[in-house]
């Protein structure tokens, strides 16, 4: 649940940084590596509060994360995905 009005994140912060994407990255079977362009309306973003319990998205050789969690949710967005090509 949000703790704060939806807005889209500031220009140059964190927050536009990690939701402002327009690009993903996939793997194909046999490892082939594919890119795919997408658009997006910009995201409208509110703070939220939880806890996190378990750290699975950074590969278990790095230290542990530190501190509060930067926490966010959104409203479900439309997005637009062209077709993957092959990186290189």
């Amino acid at each position: 649940m949000g703790a704060g009005p939806a807005a889209p994140a500031q220009d140059g912060s964190l927050e536009q940084w990690l939701v402002e994407r327009y690009c993903l990255y996939t793997q194909a079977p046999g490892g082939r590596l594919l890119r795919a362009d997408l658009h997006h309306r910009p995201w409208s973003i509110a703070p939220a509060r939880g806890r996190v319990d378990v750290h699975r998205l950074a590969p278990a050789l790095l230290e542990p994360l530190q501190g509060e969690p930067l926490l966010h949710v959104a409203a479900q967005q439309d997005v637009l995905v062209w077709r993957p090509m092959a990186v290189g």
